[in-house]
């Protein structure tokens, strides 16, 4: 059975489980999705220096691929990929969880407003377009994980 976006622990860095008297500190686990690899890589390195665990994939077939292995607490994913859009992405797993909400950034070149408003109408919570704003990005992660 695959692994849900949307189950599990949700908590990022910030917030810690315990398991008896000792502290254990739950990782905010992110795919990013972006057909530029290089984009997704500093993206991923960014995150992974905020203590993120985090995976990439290049299109939405790997997304698919890794969604269906692991479980991620949050995606960041780009519109534009090679083999569809980001919101078809959304609207697969979306169908695959049966309409559970999943908790997802669009990052994007995408500014134009009917941008913003076609990422949320597709389940999108975030719409960041690029060249990134890390600190806006960063907050949103920080709410949503």
């Amino acid at each position: 059975m695959p692994l849900s976006l949307t189950r599990g622990l949700n908590q990022g860095t910030k917030n810690l489980a315990t398991y008896g008297a000792v502290a254990i500190e739950q990782l905010c686990t992110i795919l990013v999705v972006d057909d530029h690899a290089d984009s997704a890589l500093a993206l991923a390195r960014l995150l992974r220096l905020s203590g993120r665990e985090v995976q990439t994939a290049g299109n939405i077939a790997e997304a698919i691929k890794l969604t269906d292995t692991q479980h991620f607490d949050l995606l960041l994913c780009d519109l534009t990929l090679p083999d569809g859009d980001g919101c078809e992405l959304i609207e697969r797993l979306l169908a695959r969880e049966g309409g559970e909400p999943i908790k997802a950034i669009a990052v994007t070149g995408h500014a134009y407003p009917a941008d913003a408003a076609r990422t949320k109408a597709a389940g999108f919570i975030h719409h960041v377009t690029k060249p990134v704003d890390l600190s806006e990005l960063s907050k949103f992660i920080d709410d949503l994980c």
